[in-house]
């Protein structure tokens, strides 16, 4: 499938992500090593998210809305990186936010600080 590349800045969050259920997600995504919280990334155009998984809001022990996941793929310091576009259906940040979950705090292991440009890597089409 074709991918395409989407470029933002690193921002701060809310902290929000950091109570999300993390062994449902895990569950949920497949993604085993996934840590707590999110990178947020503001984009220069809006990002509709493909959901690639779903958390609805009646499997959640912590609140009421769904959360969606999209693969994604980002490259830091010539490290490839598989990662998630997280969104909840309130979409509190809008389409012109992501979250980025991954493996790692991607933070603090690759040294990212406000402002920075990150390129994520998503699939187009189905």
């Amino acid at each position: 499938m074709p991918t395409r590349i989407i470029i933002g800045h690193i921002e701060n969050g809310s902290k929000n992500a950091s109570t999300w259920p993390l062994e449902q997600i895990r569950k949920v995504t497949g993604y085993a090593d996934l840590v707590e919280g999110t990178l947020n990334v503001r984009l220069d155009a809006a990002h509709t998210v493909r959901k690639d998984f779903i958390l609805r809001r009646e499997e959640r022990t912590d609140r009421n809305e769904d959360l969606y996941f999209e693969r994604c793929a980002l490259t830091v310091s010539g490290d490839r990186i598989r990662a998630l576009i997280a969104r909840t259906s309130t979409n509190y940040w809008t389409d012109i936010v992501l979250e980025i979950m991954a493996g790692c705090n991607l933070r603090s292991k690759y040294g990212l600080t406000d402002g920075a440009n990150l390129e994520i890597e998503v699939t187009d089409g189905e």
